[in-house]
């Protein structure tokens, strides 16, 4: 909100997201492994002792990977926006791994069970980043600044946060090597899953950048803004993930408790998306009036909230049943629903663009999330081998 109201929508900000998009491709891929990864991993390290082990591994994985991507990944991207600086550039190279860090760093609380800890990360970064506002002037380069700082405080504020484990390293047991095999097999399916789900952002920046100039800024500050509902439901997922993966190492997963979960999460995403639907226009107006967003801008932002929305409680309850087959170690069905959402998003935003425009984007991922949910749904009552 802060961004939007200090930068408005302008070609700066269009080729600072525009470079930011395929980062966060990288740092979704990130997310999700270790999303899946951490927690289930380090709650079987507990059990044979080598918890500073898989730790160590956890951040040498990401020091190993995630630069070279990152580096890649920004100078191709680079190409295609001759606009942007060195400056701008160099300051979003870090951003991937400091968020690997901060997701890992997640995992590892989560697992020790101090979920409302997990969740602190984005305070810490605004905390930081928000100073830029009141001392740089809007710019490519500030901006660029503010998603670095802002990365740079989560992470530091999560690693303040975890527990201490027993990090002597004094060499890697048959168990060790065979439970971090396990999850860097896991982590390679997970990745898979996460950069084809990742793709999806990416590829509606890319029709947006077929449309008006503002296309790409205004989907960027929606997604953004609609992204806090499902965050409401963050404490009920983390906890629920935890514990059926504690249940599902014990081999005693309960199926019923991840359906019901699933059906209630849903129903109040259902309902809380309604009521913001319904006011989508005075809250978008409340939210960007102080500043450089006009408002025929207002317009656009709350029609695109409201398409966007219709995606929210699908989402939400697909998210349950996908931590639901993490937990179970049934990674290989979420790479196979993360195809089939892609897919499905090619082919959506190319049909409804042409009736509903900008706001054909929003539509086609809410309905890639609504497909994604059924296939969750179907995969996990007809499935019962680990995949």
């Amino acid at each position: 909100m802060i961004i939007g109201n200090y930068f408005g929508i302008s070609p700066e900000t269009e080729i600072v997201f525009f470079l930011y998009a395929p980062l966060v491709l990288i740092m979704s891929v990130a997310l999700g492994v270790t999303d899946v990864v951490v927690m289930p991993t380090m709650h079987r390290a507990e059990t044979i002792s080598s918890s500073g082990v898989v730790e160590a591994a956890f951040f040498r994985w990401a020091l190993l990977i995630v630069p070279i991507a990152t580096i890649a990944i920004l100078l191709i991207t680079w190409i295609f926006v001759k606009e942007a600086n060195v400056k701008v550039v160099l300051l979003l190279v870090p951003i991937p791994v400091l968020s690997s860090f901060s997701s890992i760093y997640i995992g590892l609380l989560n697992a020790q069970g101090k979920h409302s800890h997990a969740v602190l990360g984005p305070i810490y970064g605004s905390i930081i980043s928000i100073f830029v506002v009141f001392i740089f002037s809007p710019s490519a380069e500030s901006l660029a600044l503010i998603f670095l700082l802002f990365e740079c405080g989560k992470t530091a504020g999560l690693r303040w946060h975890v527990m201490p484990v027993n990090r002597k390293i004094t060499g890697m047991s048959n168990k060790s090597r065979n439970l971090l095999r396990k999850a860097l097999k896991d982590g390679k399916w997970q990745a898979l899953g996460s950069f084809l789900i990742a793709l999806n952002p990416l590829i509606d920046i890319l029709y947006a950048r077929s449309l008006a100039m503002g296309s790409i800024t205004s989907i960027e500050y929606t997604s953004r803004l609609w992204n806090l509902v499902p965050l409401f439901f963050t404490g009920l997922i983390v906890t629920a993930y935890a514990k059926m993966s504690r249940s599902a190492a014990s081999n005693c997963f309960d199926k019923y408790y991840v359906k019901k979960t699933a059906f209630n999460a849903g129903v109040f995403a259902t309902i809380l998306s309604v009521i913001v639907i319904i006011f989508s226009k005075p809250l978008i107006v409340i939210l960007y009036s102080y500043g450089s967003i006009s408002s025929q801008d207002h317009s656009i932002l709350s029609n695109l909230l409201s398409f966007y929305l219709l995606g929210a409680a699908p989402f939400i309850a697909g998210m349950v049943y996908s931590r639901a087959f993490s937990a179970q170690g049934r990674v290989k069905i979420l790479a196979h629903v993360a195809l089939v959402s892609v897919l499905c998003n090619l082919v959506f935003n190319f049909i409804f663009i042409k009736y509903l425009g900008l706001n054909g984007i929003a539509f086609a991922t809410a309905m890639c999330h609504l497909v994604s949910l059924v296939l969750f749904i179907w995969l996990f009552n007809n499935t019962k081998k680990v995949l």
